[in-house]
């Protein structure tokens, strides 16, 4: 299931980062700034909700279908500029390797050209982060560059 996260997700946000910090914090800069209490967590996806409202960003909770974990998030991020939308996308640690991160992304990239209009859809990954990358490889994402 991938949808809008809502504040009454707080607790399974906060059970697939924090069991997941370890795993995230190489690549994921705002997983420094874990954990969060409730409070935070709940205000963080007010937040998330308002901008997705306002068409500003779109992020998104991946979750199991019966939708009782989270099992990772992703987004569509306005970040890339005008005419181009960005995917992100982390999978907690005990999810990995079952292809949330591949399915989301594939989901997200086809909105992002027919639903949003988008011309270009941009995927940025760390390149020592392996598995991250066989995602916009699998799916046919063209590298274009390695920045330093």
């Amino acid at each position: 299931m991938l949808r809008c996260w809502e504040p009454r997700d707080a607790p399974l946000l906060a059970d697939a980062i924090d069991s997941s910090l370890d795993h995230l914090r190489p690549w994921m800069p705002w997983a420094h700034d874990e954990p969060r209490s409730l409070d935070e967590r709940i205000g963080l996806l007010r937040g998330f909700r308002g901008r997705f409202d306002l068409g500003e960003d779109f992020v998104y909770g991946v979750f199991s279908r019966d939708e009782r974990e989270a099992v990772g998030g992703s987004g569509l991020h306005t970040r890339a500029g005008e005419g181009a939308l960005e995917i992100g996308y982390w999978i907690r640690a005990s999810a990995v390797g079952r292809g949330y991160a591949r399915e989301a992304t594939a989901a997200l990239a086809r909105v992002a050209i027919r639903v949003c209009g988008v011309d270009r859809v941009e995927i940025r990954v760390d390149p020592a982060n392996e598995a991250s990358l066989r995602i916009p490889r699998a799916l046919g994402f063209a590298e274009e560059a390695t920045l330093r």
